[in-house]
């Protein structure tokens, strides 16, 4: 399994979901790009998530709520949990702006959302291009609002662990 993920995170998102999304047709599976953008991300999920609990379920804490008979998932729910959630959402803030900035690429090249329904790559790609010495507005406010999703994500990330981590209340 962890050579699965390893050699799934040493390829770029765009060519997995490129790759993972074209057996299926947009007829049968509307929805296609955004599940295989999911399914992209998880190998980093994984990773992260076993780490965290590989590095804290040694810590002392752990080893004395065991020692006192705490079953295993109260030691999980009660200690492990709280360590590890910080960690993992600010990565999952992270993933969030790449998926936005991937669904945004696949939909300026033409392979994401089919034309009837907006997308801010088509929007940026479509009209925008064509038009984009007249009406430089066409480009700029879809990509203004790519832009700003993808620090509005990181931002949320980062307050989110401010708030979150155990190890940075005093």
């Amino acid at each position: 399994m962890r050579a699965i993920l390893n050699g799934r995170m040493n390829f770029g998102n765009l060519p997995c979901v490129r790759t993972s999304a074209s057996g299926v047709s947009q007829h049968l599976m509307p929805d296609r790009f955004r599940i295989a953008i999911g399914i992209t991300a998880t190998p980093v999920f994984v990773r992260l998530t076993r780490g965290q609990v590989m590095a804290v379920k040694v810590e002392d804490y752990v080893e004395a709520a065991r020692a006192v008979g705490n079953p295993g998932w109260r030691v999980a729910v009660r200690h492990i949990l709280p360590n590890i959630l910080s960690p993992v959402l600010v990565i999952a803030s992270a993933e969030l702006g790449g998926a936005i900035l991937t669904s945004s690429s696949l939909s300026f090249l033409g392979f994401g959302t089919p034309p009837p329904e907006p997308s801010l790559g088509a929007m940026v790609s479509g009209d925008g291009r064509q038009f984009m010495t007249q009406a430089p507005w066409l480009v700029i406010g879809p990509a203004a609002v790519i832009s700003l999703s993808i620090l509005a994500a990181n931002f949320i990330g980062d307050a989110l662990r401010d708030v979150l981590d155990p190890r940075l209340r005093t």
